[in-house]
């Protein structure tokens, strides 16, 4: 595993890994941590993973199969690049560690089927990655001098498609956290408020690229546009022009 970029956020930070795969797209681990309103239950917790777009309603629950002395759950999906994605969630004394972890899967097998054959192996080295994490979050804060500034997320460009019937723009987002939802709208006030949806993930860099498009056909499309791109921690806006 190589690190690829480090995430802070206004209540969690996040660590990228990348590493090497026998199919075309490489692994990648990331582990994060959040901090909790005290008296927060777990399975509010969770809950909220859904509310942010980390869990997903066709998420596969998967049992553990270990038992643990802090509440804790594990979750599955198959990505748009055929590899599993696991995620562990562990709370701890008003923490939520959080380890998500892609494999690459042999065609015919699922999630479920992978994590039924290779389950124990798996579930051992998101546990151990908490654990270290859990380690490294009691030890004392060392002392620094100049702390660099947090990183936010930023739309890159915008450029207008040439010939498109309606507002079109190719847009490059950075500074997202891989796995995590981005919003993509396009707004003005004159039309009220039409969106559309640009991607649900980011690719390992942080980065994601694409079309977003005015929705709104029955109506005229207006002259001054607003680009928005949010997520849990993160929102940007740009103002646009069309034609």
């Amino acid at each position: 595993w190589e690190v690829d970029e480090e995430i802070p956020g206004s209540s969690r930070i996040c660590r990228v890994f990348a590493g090497t795969s026998w199919s075309t797209s490489q692994n990648f681990l990331m582990n994060c941590i959040h901090t909790v309103v005290p008296g927060t239950s777990f399975s509010e917790v969770i809950a909220s993973m859904y509310e942010i777009g980390v869990l997903y309603s066709t998420d596969i629950d998967l049992e553990p199969l270990q038992e643990y002395d802090h509440p804790f759950d594990l979750y599955a999906y198959m990505s748009d690049n055929g590899h599993s994605v696991y995620n562990a969630f562990l709370l701890s004394d008003g923490l939520l560690f959080r380890v998500s972890l892609s494999l690459g899967t042999p065609g015919g097998d699922t999630p479920e089927s992978l994590f039924a054959s290779q389950g124990e192996a798996i579930e051992a080295y998101l546990v151990h990655i908490i654990e270290l994490n859990m380690q490294k979050s009691s030890e004392p804060a060392e002392a620094v001098a100049d702390p660099e500034p947090e990183t936010a997320c930023r739309i890159s460009s915008a450029t207008a498609i040439a010939g498109a019937s309606a507002p079109a723009y190719d847009v490059i987002l950075e500074n997202f956290a891989p796995g995590e939802v981005v919003t993509v709208m396009l707004t003005a006030t004159e039309n009220g408020t039409m969106g559309t949806f640009l991607g649900t993930l980011t690719n390992a860099s942080g980065q994601l690229d694409g079309s977003v498009v005015w929705t709104n056909s029955s109506e005229a499309p207006p002259a001054n546009i607003t680009l928005t791109v949010s997520n849990a921690a993160c929102t940007a806006s740009l103002n646009l022009t069309w034609p």
